[in-house]
């Protein structure tokens, strides 16, 4: 408590040890609950206890008798930003339930230069931001595919796939080997949530570009 500054001077109530149990599924609505029924039984309990009346009365806190206190960093649009190449599966369901709306920057511009080798050039196609809509949902990886998936590969899901996804048709290869599959997608400069479509209609046209090359060799 402090008489003029926001969550600074005497510590006078905290919950006991080991603290706020937090899920590894927990959610933000589920956190705002839970910690708000746990600072309301606090605060009633201390005007009861009548505990801001001075002489205050300091408690020793958990974490300094126990642990270093650790203070969170401010979160910024690049916690969202995808890192293909190190982000598992389980990080990237994680950030999106905490913080939602992942994005890249890197989806987009790579399908446009497996259609167009020169695509990369083009000031329409460079750099543009794909954002995606969860909740993801875990893909199992096709038992027959042969090619080699790298991290952020975009790929085309069976129907057996779309069915145990709810209905989203592409999945993205992770860091961890897992595929994961957005709700939705948003493209900068395009419809809101028709994202999806064309990422399917880029990876047709590679398909074919693909083979197109194969043949000419």
């Amino acid at each position: 408590m402090h008489p003029t500054t926001f969550d600074a001077g005497i510590v006078l109530a905290q919950t006991p040890a080991p603290g706020v149990i937090i899920t590894k599924d927990a959610t933000i609505a589920g956190l705002v609950d839970l910690l708000g029924h746990a600072g309301a039984d606090m605060l009633t309990a201390a005007i009861a206890n009548r505990t801001y009346v001075p002489p205050y009365q300091a408690i020793v806190s958990i974490d300094t008798a126990e642990a270093p206190l650790q203070h969170a960093p401010k979160i910024t649009p690049e916690d969202r930003r995808i890192d293909w190449d190190t982000w598992t599966s389980e990080t990237i369901l994680r950030r999106d339930r905490v913080l939602g709306r992942l994005w890249d920057s890197i989806t987009v511009p790579r399908l446009h230069a497996a259609t167009d080798r020169n695509a990369l050039n083009l000031p329409s196609t460079k750099a543009r931001r794909i954002t995606f809509t969860g909740p993801w949902a875990r893909c199992t990886p096709p038992a027959d595919r042969t090619e080699a998936l790298q991290p952020g590969q975009p790929i085309l899901l069976t129907d057996s796939q779309i069915e145990a996804t709810g209905g989203a048709n592409i999945g993205i290869f992770c860091a961890d080997g897992q595929i994961l599959a957005p709700k939705a997608a948003t493209v900068e400069g395009r419809r809101a949530y028709h994202g999806l479509p064309m990422l399917r209609k880029l990876l047709l046209a590679s398909r074919q570009n693909a083979q197109v090359i194969t043949e000419e060799i």
